[in-house]
């Protein structure tokens, strides 16, 4: 999901044994990359289900996995542990770049409670 790795990596030897098994997911507070998902669903820039979008320059989408791949490139989706953070709290940093729109919308996600402050910047576009 963007520049964030989730998921199980395992690592087998030649005869199938597991030598490294690494749980991305453990690294999330409460907010997962799933509720980021249903966050960014909630605040109307897509609809899984059927492909409507403020993102692309395309109205509707396909509802395969073409439907992420495209929108991830018009986002930058970061998540910075709690030693990382400035503010010494897990969050998340969500940055939408619509592609026909004059702007860039930024949300930070509190990776515990899930509160959220939302920011839009202006840019000019020039094509």
């Amino acid at each position: 999901m963007g520049g964030v790795v989730i998921g199980i990596y395992e690592e087998y030897d030649r005869e199938g044994h597991p030598i490294k098994i690494v749980d991305e997911d453990k690294k999330f507070g409460k907010i997962k990359p799933r509720d980021i998902v249903e966050f960014l669903e909630k605040e109307g820039w897509f609809n899984r289900k059927t492909g409507e979008n403020k993102i692309t320059g395309e109205a509707v989408l396909p509802t395969t996995g073409a439907f992420y791949r495209i929108l991830i490139s018009y986002m930058r989706i970061t998540y910075i542990p709690q030693e990382r953070s400035q503010t010494g709290r897990a969050h998340w940093r969500i940055s939408i770049n619509p592609h026909s729109l004059g702007y860039t919308t930024i949300y930070i996600v509190d990776g515990e409670t899930g509160e959220f402050s939302k920011e839009e910047k202006y840019i000019m576009k020039y094509e």
